[in-house]
């Protein structure tokens, strides 16, 4: 019986996200529809792309029949291409060949069908491969669609205590047994889903994390009070005070969408929720992003933003605050934020949809402002001679039509102003003697 296979594919921008391309490789013999793939998809790129790669495997296993050079072969056309691979299996030649390019990857490794995918070895190549490089990886990203790792347990162990190797690790929920390994992770960012069902919040307690930069996706059943559990988090983020990234989204189990999981919390476990973000934000001086935009927070929990505000006003380090969205009813003369904007004029505030919310006239102007300051302050690290011809050129264009910011830039550019005016009293001098 004709059983034809494929490979569907799409190559799409990194910056814009715009399609590029779309299609599919159809053919009776796997090894045809690679000897195709790899021609395509190793012409080369003139600008940075993804990727995505997904196989058809009901009939026989297309994605296992390329052959080690041919993916290699793609993946050295373009190193700086994002790949997305949706397969079943993987296997150990195919490993190695991901493992030991001589660039840093940005890999995401996806469940083809609900059965997940799978190493073929379970992943014994692909991580002692790892084990042998001498530079980074990149970045790996490991999304299964069931409830288990394509890695046996103590490869899974091995992989997480590979330093400098993997610069951010993607994880998606792991079983009871191996829920909490990925908190050891030697890596500088760690993003990992975890399902409600595997822990309790007591678990959090005395809990190691290793990683500084750390987003977890936490998966819970509708209906669920999961602010007993966020409390816990931020508990232990407090206490450990190292982070200099942290992220947290809340997910309902067999949706996707955006949701409500409490329309209140009540006022005791709201509170304590609360004061726990507010001391997670002040114990951790090196944090520079905080990510709650994936946290649909519990009505009651808005009106104790203002605190959580106050905490980000005297916050050295802090650059960006992601929320779910802005308290318009609480706020509606939007006066947190400008408090907020005023005393720290290095943070940006913005809501899920990557918008920065706004009153439309005071905030607007304090973002101009804030911009301005950013952008004096970043000029101090910039070389003297250059920093001069810098300075002067806002001042004479970008800031000269306003007060503010000319002031602005002198406060921090005193120096500068000296070396203009003693420029200047030069060239009068010289012009002076000429003249005579």
């Amino acid at each position: 019986m004709y059983c034809s296979q494929r490979a569907g594919f799409s190559i799409t921008c990194q910056q814009s996200s715009q399609l590029i391309l779309k299609g599919a490789i159809y053919g009776e013999r796997p090894s045809a529809i690679a000897e195709t793939a790899t021609f395509l998809w190793s012409l080369p790129q003139t600008e940075a792309t993804v990727l995505r790669i997904s196989c058809n495997e009901d009939c026989n296993c297309v994605a296992s029949a390329f052959k080690g050079e041919q993916l290699a072969r793609i993946l050295d056309s373009n190193p700086t291409r994002r790949l997305k691979i949706q397969t079943r299996t993987w296997t150990s030649e195919q490993s190695v060949i991901l493992a030991t390019r001589p660039y840093p990857l940005n890999l995401h490794l996806l469940a083809r069908t609900c059965d997940g995918f799978r190493f073929e070895d379970e992943g014994a190549a692909f991580v002692k491969a790892l084990e042998m490089r001498s530079s980074s990886f990149g970045d790996l990203n490991i999304q299964c669609q069931s409830d288990g790792s394509p890695f046996h347990r103590d490869t899974l162990q091995r992989l997480l205590q590979l330093e400098n190797k993997i610069e951010k690790l993607t994880l998606c929920a792991l079983d009871e047994e191996s829920v909490f390994l990925p908190f050891s992770a030697k890596v500088e960012e760690l993003d990992y889903g975890m399902d409600e069902a595997c822990f309790r919040p007591e678990y959090f307690d005395g809990l190691s994390i290793a990683p500084k930069r750390l987003h977890l996706r936490i998966l819970f059943n509708q209906g669920t009070d999961w602010t007993t559990t966020a409390t816990a988090l931020l508990k232990r983020f407090a206490e450990l005070g190292h982070f200099e990234k942290l992220g947290l989204s809340i997910l309902q189990r067999g949706l996707h969408r955006r949701w409500d999981i409490l329309e209140t919390a009540g006022s005791a476990k709201t509170a304590l929720m609360a004061e726990a973000l507010v001391r997670a934000i002040e114990a951790n001086p090196n944090l520079s992003c905080l990510d709650l935009r994936g946290t649909p927070f519990p009505y009651d929990w808005y009106p104790y933003l203002q605190n959580v505000f106050e905490a980000m006003e005297k916050h050295k380090s802090l650059r960006q605050f992601f929320i779910d969205r802005y308290p318009k009813k609480e706020d509606p003369h939007y006066l947190w934020l400008e408090r907020l904007l005023l005393r720290n004029r290095c943070i940006t505030v913005l809501d899920r949809k990557n918008r920065k919310p706004s009153n439309g006239s005071s905030i607007e102007k304090l973002y101009a402002l804030n911009s301005i300051y950013r952008g004096s302050i970043s000029l101090i690290r910039v070389l003297r001679m250059l920093r001069s011809l810098l300075v002067a050129a806002a001042l004479t264009e970008g800031a000269s039509t306003n007060f503010q910011y000319t002031a602005l830039l002198l406060s921090h550019h005193t120096d500068m102003l000296y070396e203009l005016l003693h420029y200047v009293d030069e060239s009068l001098e010289v012009t002076k003697h000429i003249n005579l």
